[in-house]
C-alpha cells in the first residue's frame, strides 16, 4: 500500500506479511509404571535379575551396601511424591507395551505446536530537490514457535522467538547526467531467543519449586562459600610468600 503525502514530493509505502501454522496429534512417551510409584521395583529383580542396594547403608559384616528386600524402596523425595500423587502433572501409563517391565512407550497423549511470523515495512521517499532524493525505511518482524500442548507437563517444552528491527536511509544526489553520489546508512538488530522453557499446562508457573516442595536454597551459603574461598586464598598466598623469602 502506498501513496502521495505531498504531490510530487513526498510518498509513503506500507506492507505487511504474516504466517500462521498450527499442528496437533498424539505423542508416545514413557512414564514410571504404577508399581514403581509406590517403591515396588520387584519386577527389576524378577524379570531382569537386577538387585538394588542402599548405598547409604553399609552392612558391617560384609562392608557392602545393604540390599533392598525384594527391591522395595521407600519414596521420600518430595518432588517424586508430588508427581506420583498428581496424575495431571505426571500421568499414569495408558498404552499397552511389549516391554517386559511395562515402561517403554507406555503412554500416549495429545500434543500441539504452533508457528507464527509477522513482518512489516514502512518506507518514505522524499524528492527534496530535482537532484536530491532521500529514502527512509523501517522494517520490523517477530517470529515465534513453540508447543501449546504436551502430553507430559514435566517435559517443559521449549519455545523460540526471533524479534528483528532494521532501519535504512539513502540519499542520492545527482551531480551531473554522468555522475551520481549515493550515501547509505543503516542499522539492524535481530535476536535469537532459543530454548526458552515453557509451561503450557499452567500447573507449575513461576512457583514450581514451592508447589513440588523443592527445598529452598539458603542465600547465605553463597556468602559463606565466598568467605571460605577468600580465607583459603589468603592462607595459600601467605604460604607462598613465606616460602619465596630467602
Amino acid at each position: 500500500m502506498g501513496g502521495p503525502i505531498l504531490k510530487d514530493k513526498l510518498f509513503f509505502f506500507l506492507d505487511y506479511e504474516g504466517m500462521r501454522y498450527h499442528g496437533a496429534g498424539e505423542t508416545t512417551s514413557s512414564v514410571v509404571p504404577a508399581a514403581f510409584r509406590t517403591g515396588d521395583l520387584s519386577s527389576l529383580l524378577s524379570v531382569q535379575g537386577i538387585q538394588l542396594y542402599d548405598t547409604q547403608t553399609i552392612n558391617p559384616s560384609t562392608q557392602q551396601p545393604t540390599a533392598y528386600v525384594n527391591n522395595q524402596i521407600p519414596i521420600t523425595n518430595p518432588v517424586a511424591l508430588y508427581l506420583f500423587g498428581n496424575p495431571k502433572a505426571y500421568p499414569l501409563p495408558n498404552n499397552p507395551t511389549s516391554d517386559p517391565l511395562g515402561i517403554y512407550n507406555n503412554f500416549i497423549g495429545p500434543s500441539a505446536s504452533f508457528s507464527r511470523n509477522d513482518q512489516g515495512d514502512a518506507k518514505v521517499d522524499w524528492q527534496l530537490r530535482p537532484g536530491d532524493k532521500v529514502t527512509f525505511r523501517y522494517s520490523q518482524g517477530y517470529a515465534v514457535d513453540g508447543t501449546t500442548t504436551d502430553p507430559l507437563p514435566v517435559n517443559f517444552p521449549i519455545a523460540n522467538n526471533y524479534p528483528d528491527h532494521f532501519f535504512d536511509s539513502n540519499w542520492v544526489h545527482t551531480v551531473s547526467p554522468s555522475m551520481v553520489n549515493s550515501f547509505t546508512a543503516n542499522y539492524g538488530r535481530i535476536q535469537f531467543n532459543n530454548g526458552v522453557s515453557t509451561d503450557p499446562s499452567g500447573i507449575f508457573g513461576l512457583t514450581g519449586n514451592k508447589i513440588v516442595a523443592f527445598p529452598a536454597i539458603r542465600k547465605n551459603r553463597r556468602v559463606q562459600f565466598a568467605k571460605l574461598q577468600r580465607d583459603q586464598w589468603k592462607r595459600l598466598s601467605e604460604r607462598v610468600r613465606h616460602q619465596s623469602l630467602p
